[in-house]
């Protein structure tokens, strides 16, 4: 039997621990002073309430989760965060109403950076800041920060990893869970670091080049400009952004391994590392030539960087743009948006399939013709592989992308618009195609609410998402 009363009362401490992080966008406000905190102020005392009711109720509860218990407490800690993380938008930006300004948080949240705000450069300064926060946060995930700074948050092993984008958990770094997040954190925030400093050195203010490092990092897409990283004309902006999503798309156990250990051999010798190479260099020679065929660009140093920086951008599900692929061929658009959908290594900040996905399934493709040609003989496969768990997940992902684009095309949408918008949301990679390739704002309510569930689901990898959903999970072990 599910113990709700465990899960409530770190739910209280979460949700604390989420208004307490909200003082950082209140010090920007306090800076520019072109807005107002009194969002901010309303939304944490809203959680502040909260926790305490939650804690208050079940203060004499034990606070270690079993297996099911951690399912419940990150879905519910998800959906909670994205509600509440909503109010700033909604209470700060006049006219918004609280489904877009949901979609908005459930969008940064989950670093997909599918974008419902039209006009971002009339946003103050502290909301355009909370804007890219979200996605840093969500980056790494909420839960994870909030285990590393607070150790009362005695949570297992399986409940982090469940937050922690697939795989981060895997390799065990330390003996203890704390010493593991506060590595991968203090990771995370590292390389946020330099990249806003090079975003800096080469020409941003400092606060763009927060805000964008904030975006980059998390490999979110996410921008303070309507017209992303176009906004900036520097090459060296641009190879900034293309080597920290990069980085951003490797997994965080290579980077561990690589830094802490001093194994910088990891990065060479891993699989998926290889694979995401050959893919960004077969997708970016196919975007060069096609645009130089059909006349949308000639042999120069700005086509190299353009073919570079977007196939980065959609491979690792970051979804920057420096110019309007909209206008571009049909197929080359239809690619890109598949190479999305993939995404990138297991363990990284990225969305999508992962990469190791794809190798698997390439294996067993090269197994099953070594057992058509020779049905007697024995071949050897990884021990280390849960092949059925991967295919369980792919099936899954299969049925849900399925379900959702049949879903939106009942709500009215035509058969590009419902690939396009569900690839880009389940995929986590945000940038998409058609009518909304520049903002999600003009679809209906519906369509924004099957989206964001997209949101969610790609970013706890479908199956953590659902398996709360199925009578199996609620009936007795």
């Amino acid at each position: 039997m599910i113990k709700f009363g465990s899960v409530f009362q770190l739910l209280a401490k979460l949700l604390a621990f989420f208004a307490t992080a909200l003082l950082l966008p209140i010090f920007v406000e306090l800076i520019y002073q072109d807005g107002s905190v009194i969002p901010y102020l309303i939304t944490m005392l809203s959680l502040y309430v909260l926790s305490l009711i939650l804690w208050g109720v079940n203060k004499n509860s034990n606070q270690q989760l079993i297996h099911k218990e951690s399912f419940v407490f990150t879905l519910l800690a998800w959906i909670l965060i994205i509600i509440f993380a909503a109010m700033p938008f909604w209470l700060g930006i006049e006219n918004l109403n609280y489904y877009d300004a949901l979609f908005e948080s459930a969008s940064g949240l989950t670093t997909t950076g599918a974008e419902v705000f039209a006009n971002l450069d009339d946003l103050s300064h502290s909301l355009l800041f909370y804007h890219q926060y979200l996605q840093f946060l969500g980056g790494m995930g909420v839960i994870v920060l909030a285990v590393a700074i607070l150790p009362s948050l005695s949570m297992g092993r399986q409940t982090i990893s469940l937050d922690a984008p697939n795989a981060m958990i895997a390799d065990k770094f330390t003996p203890k869970i704390i010493n593991t997040a506060k590595i991968l954190w203090g990771l995370y925030v590292l390389f946020a670091v330099v990249c806003c400093y090079c975003y800096w050195f080469f020409g941003m203010t400092w606060f763009d080049a927060v805000c964008e490092a904030f975006a980059t990092i998390s490999t979110g897409g996410f921008s303070i400009h309507n017209y992303s990283f176009a906004k900036y004309n520097s090459s060296g902006i641009i190879w900034t952004a293309i080597v920290f999503m990069l980085i951003g798309a490797i997994g965080f156990n290579l980077h561990f391994k690589a830094i802490v250990q001093n194994n910088w051999r990891s990065y060479f010798l891993n699989k998926e590392v290889k694979l995401m190479a050959v893919s960004i260099l077969i997708l970016t020679l196919i975007i060069m030539l096609t645009l130089i065929n059909y006349n949308f660009a000639i042999w120069n140093v700005t086509t190299i960087e353009q073919s570079v920086f977007t196939s980065m951008a959609f491979i690792t599900t970051t979804g920057f743009e420096i110019t309007d692929s909209t206008v571009w061929p049909q197929f080359l658009i239809l690619l890109i948006v598949l190479f999305g959908l993939i995404g990138g290594c297991s363990g990284s900040t990225s969305g999508g399939l992962k990469l190791k996905r794809v190798l698997i399934i390439y294996y067993e493709a090269v197994h099953s013709f070594k057992r058509l040609l020779h049905p007697q003989a024995v071949f050897a496969s990884d021990a280390n592989i849960d092949y059925h768990s991967h295919y369980g997940f792919l099936s899954m992902f299969l049925i849900v992308y399925i379900l959702l684009l049949f879903i939106f095309m009942l709500l009215g949408y035509s058969v590009d618009i419902a690939f396009a918008s569900v690839t880009a949301c389940l995929s986590n990679v945000g940038a998409t195609i058609g009518d909304v390739a520049n903002d999600y704002a003009s679809m209906s309510i519906a369509a924004k609410a099957v989206l964001i569930i997209a949101m969610i689901a790609g970013r706890l990898e479908i199956m953590i998402f659902f398996v709360c959903f199925t009578p199996l999970f609620w009936s007795e072990p």
